[in-house]
C-alpha cells in the first residue's frame, strides 16, 4: 500500500537521553549544560548584533532544551 503522508522533513538530528542514565548522572550532566548555557549568554552579551549573535542565541536555546530534558529525565527501571 502506498503511503499517502510524507514523513516530515528532518531538519537537523536530535539528541536523545539513554534510558539507562541514573538520576544522579543526568543531574550532574544538567549542571554542566547550565554552566555550558551561562558561558555562551556571557559571549552573547559582549557581542555585536548579528549572525554571530543569532548563532548563539539559538545554541543557548538547545542547551536549555537539553538542560529541561535531563532535569525531567525518568532512569527505566532495570529488571
Amino acid at each position: 500500500m502506498k503511503k499517502r503522508v510524507p514523513d516530515p522533513p528532518r531538519l537537523a538530528p536530535f539528541i536523545s537521553i539513554r534510558p539507562t542514565l541514573a538520576r544522579e548522572e543526568a543531574m550532574a550532566a544538567a549542571v554542566e549544560v547550565a554552566t555550558a548555557i551561562s558561558d555562551v549568554l556571557d559571549i552573547y552579551f559582549q557581542t555585536e548584533p548579528g549572525e554571530v549573535q543569532d548563532r548563539l542565541f539559538t545554541a543557548s536555546d538547545y542547551l536549555g532544551q537539553l538542560a529541561c530534558a535531563l532535569l525531567e529525565h525518568k532512569p527505566e527501571l532495570r529488571p
